[in-house]
């Protein structure tokens, strides 16, 4: 078997044809003659999938089947090295992973089998590539290029991160932006679809700063709205939709976690009276609580019912919640934004 190998940047990928580094022989990732990966293994549904064809950094699998079966799904692996790293990217260009059905279906904090939905409730399966997902990337690869800037004094380095944040963000409008609704996507399926539920996914967008500030207040003015603030807290799905329930885990409940980090985006952007507000009807949720907020309420109005509805079975205390109200002081208590992005 003859060993492949990419170059880039005085490092050296050496795989075997399928793009796999397996743990013995004299495979790796090398940097300066070091080696820093020894074991790197694709697998689709537990299997490794077999080669079709490869050219350069670009390699195109598919899961083994029975004769005359075909095949559920094409892979096309894309592997790149520079200055010590290994990248592989999908054919969408961004972060994914598969729906599984065995296990937690989704692979975001929203894992319950109907967490990531279209609108009209159908959930969404595949390859999936999720809004807020995207947007934590974006926030590393910011905070990133300012520790190797202001730290590492590498500026060559922190250039690259920054000109691929910059072009992610972009991308990012370009495929994520719900024109007809100024909003922001929930997903991106594998085929490029938007899956185009109402989301409080996009208040972690906005905590990232992947928006520009213009987008972001529309937005933000949006998850202040009544259809997504239910007086206590910001739903998980917007009411008024099919998707929506107010009983629901992941599409109508409200999470004090999720509000607060909803909290947190809506300062950044300079919103602060819908993020005051918002904070103190979380705090007014727990207070019915003994300050003890539960991993997640039911979605129904403040003005419909005057104490927060229990969600059934819901964890508390939960480890989250607990922090919640820990983002909401820092948040309402600073003069600057609150900033995902580490700082030096």
């Amino acid at each position: 078997m003859t060993p492949r190998e990419l170059l880039g940047e005085g490092t050296l990928l050496r795989t075997d044809p399928a793009g796999d580094v397996p743990d013995t022989g004299t495979y790796g990732l090398f940097l300066d003659d070091t080696r820093h990966l020894s074991h790197w293994e694709l697998t689709v549904d537990g299997t490794r999938p077999r080669l079709l064809t490869g050219d350069g950094d670009e390699l195109v699998l598919t899961p083994w089947t029975r004769r005359g079966a075909d095949p559920s799904c094409t892979v096309f692996r894309r592997q790149t090295v520079r200055y010590g790293r290994l990248t592989e990217r999908d054919r969408l260009g961004w972060l994914v992973y598969r729906t599984d059905g065995a296990g937690l279906v989704h692979q975001c904090w929203k894992d319950s089998a109907r967490g990531i939905c279209f609108r009209s409730g159908e959930p969404a399966g595949g390859r999936l590539a999720v809004a807020e997902v995207q947007a934590y990337a974006y926030a590393a690869l910011r905070g990133t290029a300012g520790i190797a800037r202001r730290v590492w004094g590498d500026h060559a380095y922190a250039d690259r991160l920054d000109r691929t944040a910059t072009d992610l963000r972009a991308r990012f409008v370009r495929e994520f932006w719900l024109d007809r609704d100024d909003f922001v996507a929930l997903a991106l399926t594998e085929d490029g679809r938007q899956v185009d539920a109402l989301a409080s996914n996009a208040g972690h967008v906005l905590w990232t700063g992947l928006l520009d500030d213009d987008r972001a207040t529309r937005v933000g003015r949006r998850l202040a709205g009544p259809d997504f603030f239910s007086g206590w807290g910001i739903r998980t799905v917007a009411a008024g939709q099919p998707a929506y329930h107010p009983v629901s885990y992941h599409t109508g409940g409200v999470w004090p976690h999720d509000t607060a980090i909803v909290v947190a985006g809506l300062a950044r952007h300079g919103l602060h009276a819908e993020a005051e507000t918002i904070a103190r009807g979380l705090l007014a949720a727990a207070a019915h609580q003994r300050y003890r907020l539960p991993e997640v309420f039911a979605g129904f109005g403040r003005d419909e019912h005057p104490v927060p509805v229990p969600y059934p079975h819901s964890c508390s205390i939960q480890a989250w919640a607990a922090a919640a109200p820990l983002l909401l002081r820092r948040t309402l208590h600073t003069t600057q934004p609150e900033d995902p992005t580490p700082t030096a």
